[in-house]
């Protein structure tokens, strides 16, 4: 093996070691994010009014079943469920898809509750499903 097909093979094995690394760095960053954090961040999105970022939360399953981006907001702003103030109050981690669920207080001052289905995978973690209801009468005291 000549001089040049050696420097060649070493180039590429430290591209592919680079690469690697750089793998492994992004799959232990996301593994960094817990599901509550993700589900704290989508309510934040949506009560700021920033519905592009909290659609991009969304895994593919959810973005299809809400719609196109456009579908995502004008559901949010017609039934009025941009949130106030939350507050997560159960944390479920036994099934495949962690299920995060609590109270919240929306911006037009009825209450409700939300309900999530998180799912991790390699390189991110992201809502499989949710559920933003308003109730009634008010029985979340």
């Amino acid at each position: 093996m000549n001089k040049t097909a050696k420097i060649i093979i070493l180039c590429i094995l430290l591209v592919a070691l680079g690469l690697a690394v750089a793998f492994i760095a992004i799959a232990v960053s996301s593994l960094q994010t817990s599901p509550a954090i993700v589900a704290d961040q989508f309510l934040r999105y949506l009560a700021d009014g920033d519905y592009d970022h909290a659609f991009l939360l969304l895994d593919k399953d959810a973005q299809e079943k809400a719609g196109h981006i456009e579908e995502f907001v004008q559901r949010i702003e017609n039934d009025r469920l941009a949130p106030k103030k939350w507050g997560i109050k159960s944390i479920d981690s036994r099934s495949s898809a962690e299920r995060i669920s609590g109270t919240v207080e929306f911006k037009d001052g009825t209450r409700g509750y939300f309900s999530f289905s998180i799912k991790k995978s390699i390189l991110d973690i992201k809502i499989h499903e949710y559920k933003l209801e308003k109730v009634l009468v008010d029985r979340l005291k």
